[in-house]
């Protein structure tokens, strides 16, 4: 999983790696606080079956229209297939934080989807609530604890079904 400040939260959960104990499968995080898109030009050493891209919301903020953040993660995921660092790559959609521009943009963004082999968009479920911090970005323990069991999910569906 390659992403910004929510993935290195993830594993600042207490037991986090329980809630990634999935069979046949080993996770490893790749990440950056304050990470955007630009991360993705850092390539992963090894080769991996899955990536997990969980990042764009920094990009959003900045002021990167929604179609831009896709076409621009869209590329690195081909690209990332065409090197053969893997198999499939999972794009996530985004999640809330407490300021309504950026939410506007976020559920543009997460409208997406894309037919390309071996890419897939996870989009945002919205009927997973979350508590935001005060810093108005970032969420609480027990919210991160809820998006882990949210960010399985396209590993578990590409395993799951997807011959290989």
């Amino acid at each position: 999983m390659i992403g910004d400040s929510h993935v290195r939260r993830i594993t600042e959960v207490p037991n986090y790696r329980q809630y990634f104990s999935l069979r046949d499968a080993t996770i490893e995080f790749k990440h950056q606080g304050g990470a955007g898109v630009k991360f993705l030009w850092d390539i992963p050493e090894e080769r991996y079956d899955i990536i997990v891209f969980c990042l764009g919301s920094n990009n959003l903020d900045s002021g990167m229209q929604p179609a831009e953040l896709f076409k621009r993660l869209m590329f690195h995921a081909d690209r990332y297939r065409t090197l053969k660092l893997c198999d499939y790559v999972v794009i996530m959609g985004l999640w809330p934080r407490a300021n309504r521009a950026f939410n506007a943009k976020m559920r543009v963004f997460n409208q997406f989807s894309t037919r390309k082999p071996g890419i897939f968009f996870w989009k945002w479920s919205n009927s997973l609530n979350v508590i935001i911090k005060p810093d108005r970005v970032h969420l609480v323990t027990h919210s991160y604890r809820r998006v882990i069991k949210y960010l399985c999910s396209p590993i578990l569906y590409v395993m799951r079904h997807i011959d290989k």
